[in-house]
């Protein structure tokens, strides 16, 4: 018999996913009350998709000057999106993060590194608030 776990996210929208475990259907329940309580919920979709995906949605969304767009957008081509662009965002992990900006440190200027860990996180924050 599968299991189904129902809920609405954030933006009131029902959802659903069915498990053929009853173990893996109370793990999602807990995770989803968990992340719907504390605000860091990502819809299933998103969490899946990779993050050169958020990474567009994000730029398209941004209001910043010419400038700004372009260097941000020279970083993010030339150093976040090799890394990081065909990584699910649901697999990309703390652990990875602060590996990579080691290893970018000792090739690149801090101010690089910052700017590019800052896209990397602005990123990320944009697929938690999304609907």
């Amino acid at each position: 018999m599968p299991w189904r776990v129902m809920w609405r996210d954030k933006a009131g929208k029902q959802r659903q996913e069915t498990f053929r475990l009853k173990r893996d259907a109370d793990e999602l329940a807990d995770r989803l009350r968990t992340e719907l309580r504390a605000g860091s919920y990502i819809d299933p979709s998103v969490r899946r998709s990779a993050f050169q995906l958020q990474h567009a949605k994000w730029v398209a969304a941004r209001k910043t000057g010419v400038s700004a767009t372009a260097t941000d957008l020279s970083l993010a081509t030339n150093h976040v999106l090799p890394r990081w662009g065909e990584v699910a965002l649901e697999d990309i992990e703390h652990i990875d993060v602060q590996a990579w900006v080691k290893d970018m440190r000792q090739h690149y200027e801090w101010e690089t590194v910052s700017r590019c860990k800052r896209i990397l996180s602005s990123v990320l924050d944009s697929a938690v608030i999304a609907k």
